[in-house]
């Protein structure tokens, strides 16, 4: 790629909603622009749970991020970056090399907060990636291959026993999801063993959903308990995990009656929060008289990271009260930083008559629960049901950034809906 070295250079990290946000919006004739991420596909992670029991395909919610890079003049690097030098304007990746910026653009999300509890890293699935889901997949596979009839109804109880740690979003969807699947496939497939499935979801609150969902919405919550606890999910709330001891036990404690307990189980999914990234971390130290959010970067208005003049931060790696920790909130983060910060020169330190960008107070929340139905919080409209299932469904769909993918996915729903009516 020829490099025009009168222009300057935007260095951006990440390949998720955020990049892609300012990708298809910056003009690429001002700039030259480097991407650098060792992932080199886009993932639409609102639907990753739904990949993780075969309702849908990998690549109906990823593609190459090559797609991007299409007629612009926009340069890839597959890396890990491992440090950003502020003072320099440099960024070292995993390989030891080392690129300059002008103006970097941070967008490379969140990690997996294990709150340092022993066993987690060890013994734990995550669902944060296609790699995550995918191992999963092979795992369950290879638990159900190895039962026969040598197989006691003891060892039953423990293989198939899933737990669920976490009540947000990811959580009550994977708790969800799976029973979806134990009473759908399962219990065609292996009839007899249906007494012995169990689903539980383990929560350190009172409610589940209730860092997302707002204070006068308790009832929600309430109700989101009660639809999977119907569907035979167990719901285990101020329940906090100790240790997870092996592949097959781990210690919790009910905070409210101190009461520790050995839960028995085969697969055990963390979806218990999240937290900066290393890369982040570091350039907090670096910025300590700036920084001092522990949940991400603190920024202004345009985005640009306090303490800096030149880097910006948008999506999962920013704190920001007004703005929730959504794939569409960093999406629209990524367009207004590409449209009224870099095509219209208001970059760099200079102040000047930029138009700040327009946050609504609150956007809503769409978590699918059980048995097709889906909890709904946004602004007077409080509801679990069916159509906001199809609602969701097709928020996502509409969300998804190219035709293909769009056609994968509705093929695949359509699958869906075909089976279920045909048996």
């Amino acid at each position: 790629m020829t490099v025009d070295k009168s222009r300057p250079s935007v260095l951006i990290l990440g390949t998720g909603f955020g990049s892609v946000g300012v990708l298809q919006n910056i003009n690429t004739e001002k700039f030259n622009i480097t991407v650098i991420s060792p992932r080199d596909y886009f993932l639409f992670t609102p639907l990753l749970t739904s990949t993780t029991y075969g309702h849908l395909r990998d690549d109906s919610i990823s593609f190459d991020f090559s797609y991007f890079l299409k007629d612009k003049s926009v340069h890839y690097i597959k890396d890990k970056v491992i440090k950003i030098n502020q003072k320099s304007n440099k960024v070292i990746v995993s390989t030891g090399d080392t690129y300059d910026y002008d103006y970097l653009i941070i967008a490379v999300g969140t990690t997996t907060n294990t709150f340092s509890i022993p066993g987690v890293e060890e013994h734990a699935f995550f669902m944060r990636d296609l790699k995550n889901t995918q191992e999963i997949k092979r795992h369950v596979r290879e638990v159900f291959c190895s039962i026969d009839r040598n197989t006691t109804k003891e060892s039953l109880l423990q293989k198939l026993a899933f737990v669920v740690i976490g009540g947000g979003p990811t959580g009550v969807e994977v708790a969800g999801e799976f029973q979806d699947w134990f009473q759908g496939e399962v219990s065609k497939k292996y009839p007899k063993l249906m007494n012995y499935c169990s689903v539980t979801l383990i929560h350190n609150g009172p409610y589940l959903l209730n860092n997302f969902i707002t204070e006068t919405s308790k009832d929600l919550c309430y109700r989101t308990e009660q639809c999977l606890q119907n569907n035979n999910v167990n719901v285990e709330l101020n329940t906090i995990v100790l240790k997870i001891i092996d592949d097959k036990q781990c210690l919790v404690k009910n905070t409210n009656t101190n009461r520790e307990t050995i839960l028995n189980h085969g697969t055990l999914i963390w979806c218990a929060g999240s937290e900066k990234t290393s890369l982040v971390k570091d350039l907090c130290k670096q910025l300590d008289k700036y920084q001092h959010e522990t949940r991400g970067l603190n920024v202004d208005d345009k985005f640009t990271v306090l303490g800096t003049n030149n880097i910006y931060a948008i999506g999962d790696s920013i704190y920001s009260a007004e703005l929730p920790p959504k794939a569409s909130s960093a999406m629209k983060a990524g367009s207004y930083l590409a449209q009224e910060i870099f095509n219209k020169g208001f970059f760099g330190p200079e102040k000047k008559n930029y138009e700040p960008m327009k946050i609504k107070k609150r956007n809503g929340n769409l978590t699918y629960v059980t048995k097709g139905l889906t909890v709904v919080e946004s602004g007077e409209i409080k509801d679990i049901s069916f159509y906001y299932t199809l609602r969701r469904r097709y928020v996502y769909f509409s969300s998804l950034p190219t035709f293909k993918t769009k056609i994968l996915l509705l093929a695949n729903w359509l699958g869906l809906l075909c089976s279920k009516v045909f048996n």
